[in-house]
């Protein structure tokens, strides 16, 4: 198991600890293998038959109960643990009863909100750790597993996602999709409703002049603080920065007299829809 503070998905459950949610049973068994092959619980004694003696009897069929407890204790996991209470340390049976009660699984929506969005943080920046979820086909990232799951845990993952997320789009000019009918793809079949949930979307465009290719860079977002912000970079044309301006200032009136959130980073991509074919404002 890794002990340097960072895991991998799956290296709980390949470690052999208990966990919440694991086979206790199984577990229990191959921790009395495990006692039997040490000596410390008789040979052909399983953990259905301590189960089966009472709480007097366990000292005399296991009398190095300390030792016992070591090596069970060292089978779980530190959250299992750590919930364990000390006097339930002291009997292997009273322990073993303490660790099945304690490592049952739970249901997500069980959880208080709080802790499901720790969980649903969890789970993005494992799917997404550098924040970044290309919508750009062939190279469209897949949405995270939990958002295929029940429609409760999307009801409330998906304003998470699509508001912490950035999203980018970019284009060469020899791609066969342009930039506009990605975007409007994309809209209708991912985001829907969500949009009002957005709040950073990036557009790089690779346009061919002569024998090179010119980068352009647009970034669109939305806070309650400031509204809608549209930013770019690249080698503009001063007539190109101008009309730009004036574009820009349209989107943000327009979203700031209909009180939009997110959605205006929607309305900005469709008034702003000339700059998506930028082969004029790159070479006018």
């Amino acid at each position: 198991m890794n002990t340097q503070g960072t895991y991998r998905p799956g290296d709980l459950t390949a470690s052999g600890l208990l966990y919440e949610g694991s086979d206790f049973h199984s577990w229990a068994e191959s921790t009395c293998a495990l006692l039997r092959v040490r000596e410390l619980m008789p040979a052909g004694f399983t953990f259905d038959a301590l189960m089966a003696v009472d709480w007097a009897t366990v000292d005399r069929r296991i009398p190095k109960q300390e030792e016992a407890m070591e090596v069970i204790l060292g089978r779980v996991s530190p959250n299992v643990l750590q919930r364990i209470p000390v006097p339930f340390r002291f009997n292997t049976r009273e322990l073993f009863l303490a660790l099945q009660e304690t490592s049952k699984p739970f249901r997500l929506m069980d959880l208080s909100p709080e802790f499901r969005n720790r969980v649903y943080q969890a789970a993005l920046n494992d799917a997404t750790p550098d924040q970044e979820i290309s919508i750009t086909k062939p190279r469209r990232s897949k949405l995270p597993p939990l958002l295929q799951m029940s429609r409760k845990v999307r009801v409330e993952l998906r304003p998470l996602h699509f508001g912490t997320r950035t999203f980018k789009v970019e284009h060469i000019e020899s791609d066969t999709d342009p930039v506009k009918t990605q975007l409007e793809e994309w809209m209708k079949q991912i985001v829907r409703s969500d949009a009002q949930h957005l709040r950073h979307l990036i557009i790089r465009l690779s346009l061919r002049r002569s024998h090179l290719y010119s980068s352009f860079r647009f970034t669109l977002r939305w806070s309650p603080t400031n509204g809608l912000k549209v930013t770019y970079a690249g080698a503009f044309k001063p007539d190109a920065k101008l009309r730009m301006k004036a574009l820009e200032a349209k989107a943000f009136d327009m979203t700031k007299t209909m009180h939009l959130r997110g959605e205006s980073i929607v309305l900005a991509m469709l008034v702003l829809d000339s700059l998506w074919t930028f082969r004029a404002v790159g070479q006018e």
